[in-house]
């Protein structure tokens, strides 16, 4: 960065100057609240809390939770200096790993034009690193008890030997084997073996397709028996086959990438905050970067102790409950009716509109004026009026029927219910209907109307 270095001296004499406009009562006596006011007021917006809350953090206090203003230049100028450091160090990674993608591009071409691959994907010269191979809790041996262990090591008919290990119990073995893979195909075996009789003390089989990302692997690894029953005791083993050295490069540079996206990232946030940090004081700014400082009007902010709520364009009229109810009250207009053109049932029709309308005109206002305090919604209150509709239309019918003649009512009233019922539907509200015998007339249907009474008399 090149910006021009400011003295300690030079920067508190600065920040002095910006704090002329605070009370000089509040210079020792400085709290949160009149520092982030005073801030907000220098800023011209809202200061960067994130920022102003660390930088307070690190201020020393009174026993009354204050502070001064010279307290803070001191934090001020460390902050000032921590960031800087950052940055610059941010800056010099950069430029390292820029560097050393760079050559790994450079390797990456090289080996492009000389790396030779089989049919099965591998490079001639591929190579498996066995290294750094230990063992924890092995069964001891069925012979010798101190017999010294060792590993065996086998993989696409090559075979290596750990040296014996006087460790019976957790033996470790700081050495490396290297294989010579052509197809990858075939499962790297190792088994712990009595270094005297050759004694299996456990066995274990590693696929190498867990290895295909090229990367180092060091895992643990369960023993079994010679029948593959699990046993006691694990085995350690650091990993890596390199199959493909273009992939692998190709990888390495996909590290830098992520390193140099991540080092940047942390750049930016490092001088996000020194921006905001300087962004108060005019006289700071103008002397790191003369001709490009930004000075904003002082503005006068609400303490930020005090809830702010955002003003709203258009804010909600408040309502009264006389207001509210006269607003929310359902209003149910009457069904249309339909003329039947069916001239057999006209007058039965007329008289069951006759019906229907005189319900509708004189249940509908009483269910609409029952409405409780305060207003339900409007849902509600059509679900209880059509049921209420339903029930004194239905209680209307069976007294009709039951006081009628057959020949006279039955039939219009029939029609009535069917001619209601598609109104019904059209309000979708489903009834279920069902007919109704007595108990003495059941035996005989064709003698009873719908409400029980007989009709047929029978002879004595």
């Amino acid at each position: 960065m090149n910006t021009p270095k400011l003295t300690n001296e030079e920067r508190e004499r600065l920040l002095k100057q910006e704090f002329a406009q605070l009370p000089s009562e509040q210079w020792g006596k400085l709290t949160s609240e009149s520092l982030f006011g005073y801030l907000d007021m220098k800023t011209g917006r809202p200061f960067d809390m994130s920022v102003g809350i660390q930088v307070w953090e690190q201020m020393h206090k009174n026993p009354d939770e204050t502070s001064t203003v010279d307290e803070f230049i001191r934090v001020y100028i460390q902050a000032e200096d921590i960031l800087r450091s950052k940055i610059q160090n941010a800056d010099n990674n950069l430029v390292d790993y820029h560097a050393k993608r760079k050559e790994a591009m450079m390797k990456l071409e090289e080996i492009k034009q000389a790396e030779v691959v089989n049919l099965y994907g591998v490079m001639e010269g591929s190579t498996l690193t066995v290294a750094d191979i230990s063992c924890h809790n092995l069964r001891q041996s069925s012979f010798n008890q101190r017999a010294m262990p060792l590993v065996s090591l086998e993989c696409e008919g090559q075979h290596f030997d750990t040296s014996p290990s006087t460790n019976f119990q957790n033996p470790a073995w700081p050495e490396v084997f290297v294989f010579q893979i052509s197809s990858g195909i075939d499962d790297l075996k190792a088994k712990v073996l009595t270094s005297e009789r050759q004694e299996l003390l456990g066995q274990s089989s590693v696929k190498l397709g867990i290895l295909r990302d090229q990367q180092k692997l060091e895992e643990w690894f369960d023993l079994v028996d010679q029948n593959g029953v699990p046993t006691r005791g694990r085995i350690r083993l650091t990993l890596q086959w390199v199959y493909s050295k273009a992939k692998y490069m190709g990888e390495i540079i996909k590290k830098w990438d992520q390193h140099i996206k991540l080092q940047d990232e942390e750049k930016q946030e490092y001088k996000r905050d020194l921006e905001a940090l300087q962004e108060p004081f005019y006289l700071i700014q103008e002397a790191y970067y003369p001709g490009q400082a930004i000075k904003r009007p002082p503005t006068i902010q609400p303490s930020r102790m005090q809830t702010q709520y955002p003003a709203q364009e258009n804010p909600p009229q408040q309502i009264m409950p006389d207001q509210m109810q006269q607003q929310q009250q359902p209003y149910f207009p009457p069904p249309p009716m339909n003329e039947y053109p069916n001239p057999m049932y006209h007058n039965q029709v007329s008289k069951g509109d006759e019906y229907y309308n005189n319900l509708t005109n004189h249940f509908a206002p009483m269910a609409v004026s029952r409405a409780p305090e305060p207003p339900e919604p409007a849902e509600k209150w059509q679900r209880i009026t059509n049921a209420t509709m339903i029930f004194y239309v239905l209680v209307a019918v069976t007294i009709n029927l039951l006081r009628a003649d057959f020949l006279d009512l039955v039939v219009p009233s029939l029609y009535f219910l069917g001619h209601f019922m598609e109104k019904l539907s059209r309000m979708n509200v489903v009834v279920i209907c069902c007919l109704l015998y007595t108990s003495d007339a059941a035996d005989d249907l064709l003698c009873v109307d719908l409400g029980g009474r007989r009709i047929i008399k029978k002879k004595k």
